[in-house]
């Protein structure tokens, strides 16, 4: 689910958190037909969501349970944040400078559940075998250290926003019985206790290419706050 930044046990200790999160919202605005900027605190997100058309054209965009489909121009209106008061005790924990942020399914109501999806209409003839992803940082706002996700199946792999890493998280063609088309994991985020903000680039590669397709998902915020 979407909701606001305010819940029970933040009204008192949210203002600052208020703030950096409000900026963050409008950091990305400014896209034709933008939604209003709105703080996704829980819910299912594929941020990257890959479908494959009957005649083999992809179309890449950021898929939302709570709101649908959402165009890569427009994701920077909806800042993610984690908030490690907010939340059970073992979905977000932090230590050695690094913010962990669980990958277990239990707590997508209580915090953001980010992954990444590949679906299919056409046969292997027109779609491809595989999809990968890679993260980078975006060069449209603040990253206070590099965020990493790693897939619940290792057989996935993990990407890094860490210069210089050629690591991506790969997905499968639904039905080729070569792996997961739909993949969670854990994210973490390096930075202070005082937590911080990262502003992530995401592309798309089709099968083994090393050149990703033209559509990229950037700018996606997020905000990490104890």
């Amino acid at each position: 689910m979407t909701t606001t930044l305010f819940s029970h046990r933040r009204v008192a200790a949210g203002v600052a958190g208020l703030a950096a999160v409000g900026a963050m919202a409008f950091a990305g605005a400014g896209a034709a037909n933008a939604a209003p900027a709105t703080t996704v605190t829980s819910g299912h997100t594929d941020i990257v969501s890959v479908s494959c058309s009957a005649s083999g054209v992809l179309t890449v965009d950021t898929y939302r349970e709570a709101d649908g489909h959402i165009a890569p121009g427009d994701i920077g209106d909806w800042p993610f944040l984690f908030d490690d008061l907010d939340s059970p005790v073992a979905a977000i924990s932090y230590a050695s400078n690094t913010w962990t942020v669980s990958g277990g399914e239990q707590y997508e109501d209580e915090i953001p559940f980010i992954g990444f999806q590949y679906a299919s209409a056409g046969s292997a003839a027109f779609c491809p075998s595989s999809v990968s992803f890679d993260v980078s940082k975006s060069t449209t706002g603040t990253n206070t250290g590099d965020a990493v996700f790693t897939a619940n199946d290792a057989a996935n792999g993990s990407t890094s926003s860490a210069a210089g890493d050629t690591n991506k998280v790969t997905l499968y063609r639904p039905g080729s019985g070569l792996g997961a088309s739909h993949e969670h994991g854990q994210w973490t985020f390096n930075g202070p206790s005082s937590g911080g903000d990262y502003t992530l680039r995401f592309e798309t590669f089709r099968g083994t290419s090393t050149t990703p397709i033209a559509t990229v998902i950037d700018p996606v915020h997020i905000h990490v706050q104890p």
